[in-house]
């Protein structure tokens, strides 16, 4: 009888002990936010740490707008406490349905590739964390719109010392914020390249004769095969810029982002006044030549007259 009992408080008492386990399990265990974009994600990172675990859906080097939904995405959906989206994501609505997810799910609109843009977003994203999990980040808000201020003021140094307000450009519309925040003078920009008529490709050509564009500033996720045939129809430099983290190495975030693509905008502009000069000295060589020719000719006119005067 007394073993009965014994083995009855044992078994009480493991019961017991693998219900307080399985709570502190489910205690301990970070929430899962599930982001639409590596623009997300990076913000998300930056601001929370390890006290989330972060899922990314589309790829940076896939347009948002146009993503496939897969099997792990519906998964993913299911299981997230949080979901975050920009708003240009036309299967986010179905996909949610189709999981039917319990996580809250918010809308983080607005730009992000200006320093100025990117702190709002910043703002915006450690408000629903706040509210939505209960996770205090000011410390981390402070110390990542610092260090936005700083590198906004780096880029601006160098866009400065290479005198991009000096290059006139052709820009893929998603880059323009960008493109305009550094200094260029932008002269024209452009769609998706599935929305551009025939029309539209000849003013472009003729604008960017007209006003000596140096540089076919292009959108990666977008495509870049109309920017290349571009410039090389008008004699322009080609370059492609990102819109998100994780399509080079050691780009993480979207500060990263922004260093990127001023590095490429620097390479870009010191290839172009090479050309520039190249073709500078290209014409006055033909100019010489020109000259010389002339004045070869000149010589030998002078020395027939000569010769023809004497022997009169």
């Amino acid at each position: 009888m007394k073993v009965k009992i014994l083995f009855g408080i044992i078994l009480v008492a493991l019961v017991l002990m693998s219900q307080n386990v399985a709570l502190a399990s489910s205690n301990d265990e970070k929430p899962l936010v599930v982001v639409s974009t590596t623009v997300l994600e990076s913000i998300v990172k930056d601001l929370a740490g390890d006290k989330v675990d972060v899922l990314v859906l589309v790829s940076p080097a896939v347009c948002p707008g146009h993503y496939d939904v897969r099997p792990s995405d519906v998964w993913a959906v299911s299981n997230a406490k949080l979901i975050l989206y920009h708003g240009f994501e036309p299967w986010v609505e179905k996909l949610v349905k189709a999981s039917k997810s319990k996580a809250d799910v918010v809308k983080v609109p607005g730009p992000w590739n200006t320093p100025d843009a990117l702190k709002e977003r910043y703002r915006d994203v450690a408000k629903i964390l706040e509210e939505k999990l209960g996770i205090s980040v000011q410390e981390r808000l402070s110390e990542k719109l610092n260090e936005i201020n700083e590198v906004s003021n780096e880029l601006k140094a160098k866009a400065e010392a290479y005198n991009f307000n000096e290059v006139n450009v052709i820009v893929m519309e998603w880059q323009k914020s960008f493109v305009e925040w550094v200094g260029f003078n932008i002269v024209a920009t452009y769609p998706s390249p599935e929305k551009l008529s025939t029309k539209d490709i000849v003013e472009l050509e003729k604008k960017a004769r007209e006003e000596n564009v140096l540089l076919v500033i292009d959108n990666l996720q977008s495509g870049v095969s109309f920017g290349q045939n571009l410039a090389s129809r008008i004699g322009a430099v080609h370059v492609t810029l990102t819109n998100f983290p994780g399509n080079a190495p050691n780009v993480n975030t979207v500060l990263d982002v922004m260093k990127y693509n001023t590095e490429n905008l620097i390479i870009a502009v010191k290839t172009a006044k090479e050309i520039q000069e190249k073709n500078a000295l290209k014409e006055k060589l033909s100019t010489y030549k020109t000259l010389a020719v002339v004045g070869i000719s000149l010589a030998i006119i002078e020395a027939l007259v000569i010769i023809f005067i004497r022997r009169r």
